[in-house]
């Protein structure tokens, strides 16, 4: 499990280091309207979806900084802060992660942040090449099952030493994962096609979306590999639960000292909940949590935890 941290964690860097040469290199530049959105590109099939607020969380954005990026200055670290807006995550079952992220990075400056002194290498995807996306939008042009057939070319950029590709679909967007190329596939049928509006309306999709949200915000649509995870960091007993999906999240006021976590979790059978409940409530009773019903067929949860314990595990991260 540390191996695979230190290696998030130098993924991490290489990706923060080029967003703020980025910074450096250009100017901020608005994306058209009708532009496709950070959620649009990323796997609707992934175990775990996260949201992060930068500019609401600060302090929370330098600690992962601290502890992913230790060789960035602290100028470089503010200049990548300063033209972060949005962090979208999704994780599958392995830990695998795919991210899209919403700023200010000019296409312009790309050629000059990520060059080969830098150790980067450019890669074009033609116009006319199938892209390999297991989750196509139904309405995209396919060439083989599961392909999707690009109407443009697109630059991707690769480093020998680690296992991250990354792409700017347009100015105002960076996409980055160990493949990049289905999240170029996904955002190529999200802006010929317009399909990207038919997940507008699922609860997932609305839950991240939702404007204004002053909240680090998580959901996993399938929480059978999120309760695993759970299971094994808190409680074994928590592995026999059976949850339709899970929704929660992160809030902290500046003055605060705590910090709140708040979890919604849906029961696959209602008449589970009372006892489901009861279950949560020995699990969690290390952590004091409070457990109480919220409807027919869902659970909520609530947990103080102290900012610095959270800040905490992301600078002691590596």
């Amino acid at each position: 499990m540390r191996k695979r941290s230190g290696l998030l964690a130098r993924c991490v860097f290489a990706l923060l280091a080029a967003c703020a040469a980025l910074c450096v290199a250009g100017c901020a530049s608005s994306p058209r309207a009708g532009s496709v959105e950070p959620l649009d590109v990323l796997p609707p099939e992934a175990a775990l979806y996260v949201y992060v607020p930068v500019a609401q969380y600060q302090d929370f954005a330098r600690a992962v900084l601290k502890g992913a990026a230790s060789g960035m200055s602290d100028k470089d670290s503010e200049r990548v802060l300063s033209r972060t807006e949005d962090v979208y995550l999704a994780l599958d079952a392995q830990c695998g992660a795919q991210l899209a992220v919403r700023g200010s990075y000019p296409q312009a400056a790309v050629k000059a942040a990520l060059s080969a002194k830098r150790g980067w290498q450019k890669h074009t995807l033609a116009a006319g090449t199938a892209c390999a996306d297991t989750a196509a939008l139904a309405d995209g042009e396919a060439g083989d099952a599961g392909d999707v057939v690009l109407r443009k070319p697109y630059t991707y950029y690769t480093r020998a030493d680690l296992p991250l590709e990354l792409s700017f679909p347009r100015a105002g967007l960076l996409v980055a994962g160990s493949s990049v190329q289905p999240l170029i596939a996904r955002y190529d049928s999200a802006l010929f096609t317009q399909s990207a509006a038919q997940k507008s309306g699922t609860g997932v999709y609305a839950y991240l979306s939702e404007p204004q949200t002053a909240e680090i915000r998580f959901a996993s649509p399938d929480a059978a590999a999120l309760l695993a995870l759970l299971a094994e960091k808190l409680n074994p007993a928590l592995s026999l639960l059976s949850f339709r999906a899970v929704y929660g999240s992160l809030r902290h006021a500046a003055a605060d000292a705590d910090s709140t976590l708040s979890l919604t979790l849906e029961l696959e059978d209602a008449r589970t909940l009372r006892a489901t409940a009861a279950m949560l409530k020995l699990a969690l009773l290390a952590v004091q949590a409070e457990v109480s019903a919220a409807g027919e067929a869902s659970i909520t949860v609530t947990v103080t935890v102290p900012w610095q314990t959270v800040l905490s595990s992301f600078t002691t991260m590596n």
